[in-house]
């Protein structure tokens, strides 16, 4: 049924489905340092031009840490015990990308999204959590290669990063690389 939709969807667009692996970067590297695994994407563009499409992105990314017996202190309070750390990541972007060589076999890309980071973020130790949440303004830029396998699938590899400003609960950016492996649908 999906795979029904997504021929359907796909007049002159790419759709991507992907794996994504993430790894922290800058403030959020400090909470969670261990790269996510754990991870998908979905992209969705329409040519509005030859080589530029513009469209929407979303996934899921999962960042997960758990840390050695230590007292840690948060505010006025000490607690000493293993600390798991958890990070889901949700962005909800826009995106514009150029493509340069269309026609070709092998084709490269390049793109910005521009949107929303959702992230949730759960601290447990026992039988205590702190949990935060946080809506994060986001810039994504991108770079990615396609390899036609076929004149209406390709193999993609793209390197995102995304940039999650400083908003919510979490008082400081979110932010995390994330190579992306998939496979796009393609109505050209």
């Amino acid at each position: 049924m999906l795979l029904g939709t997504i021929s359907n969807m796909s007049a002159q667009s790419v759709t991507n489905l992907s794996y994504s692996i993430g790894f922290p970067s800058g403030d959020f590297s400090d909470y969670i340092c261990d790269a996510s695994f754990r991870g998908f994407s979905f992209t969705y563009s329409k040519f509005v031009k030859p080589q530029v499409a513009v469209g929407f992105t979303t996934g899921w990314n999962v960042f997960y840490s758990d840390l050695p017996y230590d007292t840690y202190t948060e505010g006025t309070t000490s607690l000493s015990g293993k600390q798991y750390r958890t990070n889901n990541s949700v962005p909800i972007l826009a995106t514009v990308d150029y493509y340069f060589k269309q026609d070709d076999k092998i084709n490269t890309y390049a793109g910005l999204g521009l949107g929303v980071v959702y992230n949730r973020r759960n601290t447990d130790m026992y039988i205590y959590t702190i949990e935060q949440e946080s809506w994060n303004f986001a810039l994504q830029p991108e770079i990615g290669l396609e390899y036609k396998v076929d004149p209406k699938i390709a193999l993609t590899i793209a390197g995102k990063y995304f940039y999650g400003f400083e908003s919510g609960e979490i008082n400081h950016p979110v932010s995390y690389f994330a190579i992306n492996l998939g496979v796009s649908f393609l109505g050209r």
